[in-house]
């Protein structure tokens, strides 16, 4: 049986990615996080019935994740040591989360046996860290380390036509005017949903509806606060994008070597104390 893992927040990219991966896959395992800081996690149910409608109940395994130790691991270890080399960039928040969630999602492939993973990341979202090519390319080879495959199947849709987040209602300030062409395609994961008669509106990841099929995190407004109105106005995009590759990188290289000791001692191991 070929089986893969994906990261499910239960919106508009990571379902499209899910049907995509359903057609390719004989089971998809739908991976969701909770933890402290996180709301309405329920509401990722409403997607789930909807790709079971579809393709059947067997298709998938539907599991959440509890996360809050691992996440306060990754986000404190070393603290005022990365403090003093990264400054405030330690309030990348949503990257941090999300690189919780892949270590996560290892740790659930290596006790599984599955060697596919993939999620939602879209081009459109790149200013979140986890969804910087910077960011992602070493996510990549540290799953490749453990022979496990990551793809993201969505990264290349394009943008709904309407504005839907913080980088696009600011996108006169950060992106060239050519990329404003990207607002009128339609190649966007909301009408892939629409063709496959998953959702009924083409739009979707504009409207209130995509709100309303994932948790909320109202750190997410924190982050924003602090990219958009500090880092990027302070230091430019470039350094921004290299502040990713090495503050990640550090982390990832860290983390690999837990990943290994876990893969050999499991209970023993020191990762093994942050699962929940």
């Amino acid at each position: 049986m070929k089986r893969i893992v994906i990261l499910y927040s239960g919106g508009v990219d990571s379902t499209a990615a899910s049907v995509m991966m359903a057609k390719q896959f004989d089971q998809i395992h739908l991976l969701s996080f909770t933890r402290l800081g996180l709301f309405n996690i329920e509401r990722i149910n409403l997607n789930v019935r909807l790709l079971e409608a579809k393709f059947g109940r067997d298709k998938f395994c539907h599991v959440i994740i509890n996360i809050n130790k691992l996440f306060k691991m990754i986000s404190y270890a070393r603290y005022f040591q990365g403090l003093r080399k990264y400054g405030f960039f330690l309030l990348s928040t949503c990257g941090l989360c999300k690189l919780s969630m892949h270590i996560r999602t290892l740790i659930y492939c290596l006790d599984n046996g599955i060697h596919f993973v993939a999620d939602g990341a879209n081009k459109n979202m790149s200013y979140f860290p986890d969804q910087t090519t910077e960011y992602i390319n070493e996510v990549k080879d540290l799953y490749a380390r453990f022979k496990i495959n990551y793809l993201n199947p969505v990264y290349d849709f394009d943008c709904p036509e309407r504005d839907i987040d913080w980088m696009h209602k600011l996108r006169n300030n950060i992106y060239d005017a050519s990329e404003n062409d990207s607002l009128t395609k339609k190649n966007t994961t909301s009408q892939f949903l629409l063709d496959e008669g998953i959702l009924n509106i083409p739009n979707a990841k504009a409207e209130k509806i995509n709100q309303n099929t994932q948790a909320r995190c109202f750190q997410l407004v924190l982050y924003n606060i602090f990219l958009y109105w500090y880092f990027l106005p302070t230091y430019g995009d470039k350094k921004y994008k290299q502040f990713i590759y090495d503050f990640y990188k550090e982390r990832i290289q860290r983390l690999s070597n837990m990943l290994a000791d876990y893969q050999n001692e499991r209970g023993r191991s020191l990762l093994h104390r942050y699962l929940e």
